[in-house]
Formats: structure tokens, sequence, C-alpha cells
């Protein structure tokens, strides 16, 4: 993530799903506190982009662009505006191994 005059360090985190879930048991990078609405979405081969705007506690604007690099990977840059700061925030995924233990939703 980065903001104007600073960038964090990069994070790693592992998330088990079980066996036979999808893309749509993943967490979500839409924040879950805030009133947000996606909208103006377009897909074009393996990226789809869209817009985003949160009207919470900390309102924000942005775009979010997200694009499917193979069967087990993706990556995703949103660049948002909150109070007047541009933040950008770059997440990627990829598959590990085989589905794991863990207990459906």
């Amino acid at each position: 993530m980065t903001m104007e005059g600073m960038a964090m360090p990069p994070q790693v985190s592992q998330v088990c799903l079980p066996k036979g879930a999808g893309a749509e048991a993943a967490p979500k990078g839409v924040p879950a506190d805030q009133d947000c609405r996606l909208s103006d979405s377009r897909t074009v081969g393996a990226t789809t982009t869209m817009t985003i705007v949160c009207s919470g506690p900390e309102p924000m604007t942005g775009t979010i662009e997200s694009t499917v690099e193979g069967p087990d990977a993706y990556r995703t840059v949103m660049k948002m505006e909150m109070e007047g700061v541009p933040v950008t925030v770059t997440s990627s995924g990829r598959r590990l191994g085989q589905p794991c233990e863990a207990a459906a939703p």
C-alpha cells in the first residue's frame, strides 16, 4: 500500500477454503464496514475494471483493476482517494496446493 510520502511493506497471508469452495468463498477486498457501491464494471480479456464509492465513516472513491493471471493466480490494483489523500493498494494471490480441511461456513 502506498500513500503520499509513505509505503507499507508487503504482507503475506494464507487462507484455507473448504474443499469444493470457489472464489466466492475467498475474503473480499471491499470494506465490509463501509456503505460501498461498485459500478461501471467492464471486462476485457482477463482484466476487469470497476469504480468503487464508499460513503461510511471514512468516505472514499476509486477504481479497481483485477487481472486473472492463469487458472490459479490474480493481481488487483485499487486506487482510491480518502479525505483528499491518494492511496494505492496492490494485491495478488495464487493457489498454493490442495484444498485444506476447513470447516464450511
